[in-house]
């Protein structure tokens, strides 16, 4: 079947427009159909002059009726097909319109087509509030693992507002699936404050981390080398897989915002017994927590001295956040950093707890780096411009601005 055919089958136009078209049978009107969809881009009245010499045996008729009048009024009918076309196509999409093909396939009997379809929905992003009730229904009651992974998925996808299906996402984190829990943390992650409902849920995920741990350090120790090995090797995928729930749990955390006070204990308990990535995923989201994390000041200000970068630079945030004023001395030490990251975030720290001693720190720092400017050396110059971008306040920003002037081409 020729590609004007199958548009032809798709659009079912009424046989009437045969007549209109002057075609003879039903595959020649198609093949004009096909030659209007392929002129895009071209003069209407050009593919049109081609469609009538496509059927030879038929003329426009000799009396008041013109040719151009003609060409005008087949293009008129074929504008109007593709049309109708696209509204039927909008028609389907609209919310309250027939159902699209994926919206009926996500009731299957098969698990694979549910599954399917469900992950098309969150692929298209399909914006219908509608969708959010039996998404939440199949995260909770299907047996299919992937219908639920997908259905945990696609809740973060389709948007606006998933907020009623925050207490089946809560459910999930407590899945036999580990894949499910992973997808319902990082949905709750993306879906942020309206997900404060299942802060608990969100705490046990994190702590479930460390009791996983200690249970197979526990049955480790009991065994002898060749098997504790062996072990490892086998817990490996599986830990793996709760560590990355654990990290996603964190993160919604603190993608919930002041609401999440009551999670303050728990992420400043993973800034003392965890590695590298879950002490930086603790950082920020104590720091997007914010001055109700204050209570995590005494965890946070130790960090200050690690020899990670990233750690001291999160550490130094994460303390002008939560208003910590009484860590100002720490804060101010970090701006002599050897780490350009963490000046610059100490400078933000300073500023936000708006003390005095802080502000006059900076505006000494300033006029010094001022002068700096004007040095002969133009490594100096360098240097303080370097500095004074870092600093970020409004009088750094001014002299930084003139030595732009002076010095174009100067990279910082």
């Amino acid at each position: 079947m020729s590609a004007a055919s199958q548009i032809g089958n798709r659009l079912n136009g009424p046989t009437t427009l045969i007549f209109l078209f002057g075609a003879a049978d039903k595959d020649k009107l198609l093949d004009q159909i096909g030659l209007v969809f392929n002129c895009a881009g071209r003069p209407l009245e050009h593919c049109l002059k081609q469609l009538i010499q496509m059927n030879p045996g038929q003329t426009a008729p000799q009396s008041d009726f013109e040719p151009g009048l003609y060409l005008k009024v087949t293009g008129l009918i074929c504008l109007l097909i593709v049309f109708t076309a696209l509204l039927v196509r909008w028609m389907r999409a609209a919310p309250g319109g027939p159902k699209a093909p994926l919206e009926q396939l996500m009731f299957s009997e098969d698990p694979n087509a549910r599954a399917s379809a469900i992950a098309g929905l969150g692929t298209e992003r399909r914006q219908d509030e509608n969708l959010v009730e039996p998404l939440a229904d199949f995260l909770r009651n299907d047996r299919s693992e992937l219908v639920r992974r997908n259905s945990a998925w696609a809740l973060r996808m389709i948007g606006p507002d998933v907020s009623p299906a925050v207490p089946a996402l809560e459910d999930a984190l407590d899945d036999p699936s580990r894949t499910v829990r992973l997808a319902a943390a990082i949905s709750l992650q993306h879906i942020g404050r309206k997900s404060a409902p299942a802060v608990k849920g969100l705490i046990q995920a994190v702590r479930d981390w460390w009791e996983a741990r200690a249970q197979v350090e526990s049955v480790s120790k009991q065994m002898s080398d060749e098997a504790r090995e062996e072990l490892a090797f086998k817990m490996q995928p599986i830990m793996d897989e709760l560590y990355q729930i654990h990290l996603a749990s964190i993160a919604a955390l603190g993608k919930v915002g002041p609401k999440a006070r009551e999670a303050v204990p728990t992420l400043s308990e993973a800034l003392v017994r965890e590695d590298r990535d879950a002490r930086v995923a603790a950082l920020i989201a104590i720091s997007e927590i914010g001055n109700e994390a204050r209570s995590a000041r005494d965890k946070i200000q130790p960090l200050l001295k690690s020899d990670d970068d990233d750690i001291r630079r999160y550490a130094v945030w994460a303390l002008g956040k939560i208003g910590a004023r009484g860590s100002i001395d720490s804060v101010l030490a970090m701006l002599d950093d050897s780490n350009a990251e963490v000046r610059r975030n100490a400078a933000v720290a300073i500023q936000e707890l708006n003390l005095r001693q802080g502000q006059k720190e900076l505006e000494q720092r300033v006029q010094r780096l001022k002068k700096d400017l004007h040095s002969t050396d133009w490594q100096k110059r360098k240097k303080a411009a370097k500095l004074l971008a870092e600093l970020d306040t409004e009088e750094a920003n001014r002299a930084l601005d003139d030595y732009k002037r002076l010095f174009p081409n100067m990279e910082l």
